[in-house]
């Protein structure tokens, strides 16, 4: 049962954003404002799991109002 549930999460990581979705508009805006710099914008898409790791790092302190929305 503990294999199958690692498979199952290794795999939701490594889902493919495709390049037509809209969190490449609010990833922009981001990196624009400074932050998720750990994302390279010339090796796209993105994986889940690397937005993920990436948005874990972000301090939400930080942020202003309109990008806590």
């Amino acid at each position: 049962m503990l294999c199958l549930v690692q498979i199952i999460t290794f795999a939701q990581n490594n889902q493919v954003l495709y390049l037509n979705g809209a969190v490449y508009n609010d990833i922009s805006h981001l990196q624009k404002n400074g932050y998720l710099f750990e994302l390279n914008p010339t090796k796209l898409p993105y994986k889940t799991g690397e937005v993920s790791a990436a948005m874990s790092k972000i301090k939400v302190d930080a942020l202003s109002k309109l990008e806590k929305f």
